[in-house]
């Protein structure tokens, strides 16, 4: 296998990509499970927030209200802002879309270009799934896929992978700052801690 920048030396401890994908699947099983007591949908759209109320807009440009099954999936879809993305499962209805389960969301305002003066990195997300993160010594850069996956208020767990590995770590955002914990896949424990600055005023 070829040493990859998500790797130890760089984020943190990598996790074979089939353990990853089983417990993916397993994880969307549940949820469609979960959905089975209406008629399951896949959901996708952006967020709309407006008069205190969000919105889901979905490839059809449509504006349906959002509603939640239970407490938690409400307080992670109350998190989210204007711009954010949205997949998970649940329930269409002719306003409104009811979600059960989510799978992973994308925040608007992590968009662009990120550097940890520290550790001497760079990322740049491109969009809700796509990464770039490279050296400042190295100009070549590392293209990800990532995913963000609610956990508590401004806290998500977010998985960093390529055709190789995958690495996990707990991704906070405080004002300005953006702190991702690196994981240690064997013991559980916090491996490196990354520190993220904009280096361009986001969009």
């Amino acid at each position: 296998m070829n040493k990859c920048i998500i790797g130890k030396n760089y984020l943190g401890s990598k996790i074979p990509v089939l353990v990853f994908l089983v417990n993916t699947l397993l994880a969307l099983n549940t949820a469609t499970a979960v959905a089975a007591s209406g008629t399951p949908a896949n959901i996708r759209g952006h967020i709309v927030v407006k008069d205190h109320k969000s919105y889901l807009m979905n490839e059809q440009k449509q504006l349906l209200e959002l509603s939640a099954t239970n407490e938690t999936v409400a307080a992670d879809l109350d998190a989210l802002e204007t711009g954010d993305y949205l997949a998970g499962n649940g329930e269409y209805g002719p306003t409104r879309v009811t979600i059960d389960a989510i799978e992973f969301i994308g925040l608007r305002r992590l968009l662009g270009l990120w550097i940890d003066r520290d550790n001497q990195l760079m990322f740049n997300f491109r969009d809700f799934s796509r990464a770039g993160v490279r050296t400042f010594s190295n100009p070549g850069e590392k293209q990800l896929q990532y995913a963000l996956v609610p956990d508590q208020a401004n806290r998500w767990t977010i998985f960093l992978g390529d055709t190789q590995s995958v690495a996990v770590g707990i991704l906070t955002h405080f004002q300005s700052v953006v702190r991702i914990d690196m994981i240690n896949s064997d013991t559980g424990q916090i491996e490196r801690t990354i520190r993220l600055q904009p280096l361009r005023p986001q969009r």
